[in-house]
């Protein structure tokens, strides 16, 4: 033990994790982005008139199958 400590004292402050060591989520300084998915086209809702032009609601026409 001693011989490994006296190894470790004089190979510096580099060598192992010490007290002044943190945990930093995320990799310490750096902000992730989030990413998003992509929107394609604006959602429809159940009570909207279908996109087909039925003149129908939505949840009666195209969305009974869903």
């Amino acid at each position: 033990m001693k011989a490994n400590k006296e190894e470790v004292d004089a190979a510096g402050q580099d060598y192992g994790a010490n007290e002044r060591d943190k945990y930093e989520p995320g990799g310490g300084g750096d902000v992730a982005v989030k990413q998003e998915p992509i929107k394609v086209a604006p959602k429809i809702g159940r009570n909207d008139p279908c996109p087909c032009g039925s003149g129908k609601k939505y949840k009666h026409c195209h969305g009974k199958d869903a």
